[in-house]
């Protein structure tokens, strides 16, 4: 007597999936070769209520212009599992997690958990706020933000 048993799975791909009725059709995934985006692992399928880690890596590097002027700088990840338009100023405005690049090597680990089931959207934000020596005066501080926006779309089971 022999049994065969056959299991397959189909993944069922819908183009277009709406997330508290805004399409998110064609959502893009992120393309690293477009942005500071260097590493971004994160699941895109999760289960409602629990935690997820994802890792996310962000290119430091800066031209030698400005790294020549630069005094200090402090590098913020915003996430939420909202989807927001507008960055980091837009996510805190809303539920959210802030992560600071402690070690200063652009790695970042965090941890999401998604309440509602269906289609949804993770955004995320990195605000590099750079202090720089001002050409002027020494004394005086030129201060600038780099923004890098991703919205990734995530199925909740």
């Amino acid at each position: 007597m022999s049994l065969f048993l056959f299991v397959s799975c189909k993944e069922n791909k819908q183009k277009e999936r709406t997330v508290n009725s805004k399409s998110i059709e064609n959502t893009p995934h992120i393309n690293l070769e477009d942005n500071k985006i260097l590493n971004f692992k994160f699941p895109d399928t999760v289960y409602a209520k629990i935690k997820t880690r994802g890792v996310l890596t962000y290119d430091l590097q800066l031209d030698s212009s400005i790294s020549s002027k630069l005094t200090n700088r402090f590098v913020f990840l915003y996430v939420t599992t909202d989807f927001v338009e507008g960055g980091s100023k837009e996510i805190a405005k809303r539920k959210h997690s802030i992560y600071k690049d402690t070690i200063g090597d652009g790695n970042y680990i965090f941890e999401v958990t998604f309440e509602d089931k269906g289609a949804n959207v993770l955004s995320l934000a990195i605000e590099d706020n750079l202090i720089l020596k001002s050409e002027i005066d020494s004394i005086a501080i030129d201060y600038g933000v780099e923004e890098t926006s991703i919205h990734y779309p995530v199925f909740v089971k």
